[in-house]
């Protein structure tokens, strides 16, 4: 089982980007980009669950990422105010994991949307699309 410190941290792509709840607007959503300088809508807190689950909590915004509804290929990763538990599974390096959903007997790993807009989105993709791990970065 993964153990996360209980301190805020940051969740990064090997591209640089960031795990990103922030405000376009037109409400809260789930993006991956580029460091922004807004205290809290990069960080994140870790909150333990059952086994090797976890949830993630914006520090900014006091919501989680999650979906609505059940989980499919490509559901968005949207701002939720309950919990939502990813799995985690550990990669190469340090503090390096991907997070996953279980739906119809097979993994859905949160990364890049398949849908090229901008700023780009976050989403569940099928183990068929291999992603990068999620790099998270404890800022102690």
């Amino acid at each position: 089982m993964v153990q996360f410190p209980v301190v805020p941290c940051t969740i990064r792509q090997s591209s640089g980007g960031l795990l990103t709840m922030q405000d376009e607007g037109f409400g809260l959503s789930v993006c991956i980009i580029q460091p922004a300088g807004v205290p809290g809508e990069q960080e994140w807190t870790i909150e333990q669950k059952l086994g090797d689950s976890i949830a993630l909590k914006n520090l900014k915004h006091n919501k989680y990422a999650g979906i609505n509804g059940e989980p499919t290929e490509n559901s968005q990763i949207v701002p939720t105010s309950n919990p939502f538990e990813f799995k985690v599974e550990v990669a190469d390096g340090q503090h390096r994991y991907k997070l996953y959903v279980e739906s119809d007997g097979q993994r859905l790993y949160m990364d890049y949307s398949m849908l090229k807009i901008y700023p780009p989105q976050s989403a569940l993709i099928p183990a068929s699309f291999p992603g990068q791990p999620w790099e998270f970065e404890f800022l102690e």
